[in-house]
């Protein structure tokens, strides 16, 4: 287990910067980069970008331009952006035909979850002690809805 830790922060959640990213953000992207690689979470998120109006390179890599655009939007409207993104992708392959219901539960779903960690990251950022705490334990700020 302890193993299994270690290979998906390294392969997966480093690899898209997910410390860098608010929070349902970093589930959402997390939950795409384990299952259709890294370099197509940075590029749904890229294109999820550009359909809200950011400039960024869509190269599939998550760097310091991309996370300033991530930072200057919505992230209800990133989220919904980033799975619908991956909704589009996820029709595309040859396996949709067999595939569909289930990919799109898992799609559903990580909206959901996502959404629901977005929305109490900005709830908590009404109380200023607990953004307080946030921002010490996680060198981060949270990203406003």
């Amino acid at each position: 287990r302890e193993q299994a830790i270690a290979i998906y922060k390294r392969h997966y959640w480093d690899a898209i910067r997910a410390d860098e990213l608010p929070h349902g953000i970093d589930h959402c992207v997390f939950d795409v980069a384990v299952n259709s690689g890294t370099r197509r979470a940075g590029i749904l998120l890229q294109r999820a970008l550009t359909a809200l109006g950011q400039r960024v390179t869509i190269d599939g890599y998550i760097g310091d331009l991309t996370l300033v655009a991530v930072s200057e939007t919505s992230a209800i409207a990133l989220l919904d952006a980033i799975c619908d993104a991956r909704a589009a992708f996820l029709a595309g392959l040859k396996g949709w035909p067999k595939y569909k219901n289930g990919w799109m539960h898992r799609v559903a779903e990580v909206r959901d979850v996502s959404s629901d960690l977005a929305r109490e990251a900005l709830r908590s950022e009404n109380d200023p002690a607990i953004m307080s705490l946030v921002r010490w334990w996680t060198g981060r700020p949270v990203n406003r809805e």
